[in-house]
């Protein structure tokens, strides 16, 4: 009975220091937790932005909402990028991460393309590849890219998007097909042909293009093989009918 006795008391005091040592290094662990979250260790040191093109990044950096010197453990990715997208409708996607061991914030943008300048209420607006229109650019020089239009009257304002079937199709081709498709055209305008919305482009050099819609795409990639030609062939600017064939047929002004 004694020696019985004496094994559950050595058993009761080993439980005891077991649980003390527990609670010492959860103790310890806990102050170290609390140092280091109070720490330089654990703020920001720097904010890196890429991706921006036609968004200053000094703009992101101001509305991303975290600055250097606030806790990293602190911060809501989530929200930053919420309002960024919110903020900016030219962003198409926004990727904001934290890393602790280098303490830097790095947000990656995409940003949708910027398509052109849309002549629209006697003012010049910029415009982008879903049809969303921004703010306003007086210039008409705020963007390498060509002025767009409609015949007839258009109403826009900042934020909303275009409801002109031409406009819109013009709009997603312009941002899907490579930029040296576009960069021969200094303006385009959708307007009626044959009971049809069409398109005419103007060259920089003064050729006048009728383009299809249904077939933009292909009538593009035409036009800059026969362009070549006609300037290889040294030929006078004039009307390229894209429309009537679709080899092309070229009529001098």
């Amino acid at each position: 009975m004694e020696c019985a006795l004496a094994v559950e008391v050595a058993t009761s005091k080993r439980s005891h220091r077991f649980f003390y040592l527990i609670f010492i290094f959860l103790f310890l662990l806990s102050a170290a937790v609390v140092t280091y979250l109070k720490s330089p260790l654990s703020v920001v040191k720097s904010i890196q932005i890429s991706g921006t093109i036609d968004v200053p990044a000094s703009l992101v950096a101001r509305d991303l909402g975290i600055q250097v010197g606030d806790n990293l453990w602190q911060i809501s990715t989530a929200t930053a990028e919420h309002r960024i997208l919110s903020d900016f409708p030219i962003v198409q996607s926004v990727d904001v991460t934290r890393s602790f061991v280098t303490q830097t914030v790095r947000v990656v943008i995409t940003q949708k393309r910027l398509v052109g300048i849309l002549d629209a209420n006697h003012t010049f607006y910029q415009i982008l590849s879903d049809g969303t229109v921004l703010t306003q650019d007086p210039t008409g020089i705020g963007a390498n890219a060509p002025i767009l239009s409609v015949t007839g009257n258009l109403s826009v304002s900042p934020g909303m998007r275009v409801t002109n079937p031409g406009l819109l199709a013009l709009c997603h081709t312009i941002g899907n097909v490579p930029a040296g498709l576009i960069s021969p055209f200094s303006e385009f305008n959708v307007e009626p042909y044959l009971g049809k919305l069409a398109i005419v482009g103007y060259t920089k050099d003064h050729f006048e293009v009728l383009l299809p819609i249904d077939r933009l795409a292909a009538a593009l990639q035409m036009f800059e093989a026969i362009h070549a030609k006609l300037l290889s062939s040294k030929v006078a600017p004039g009307l390229i009918d894209l429309i009537s064939s679709q080899e092309g047929v070229y009529k001098p002004y």
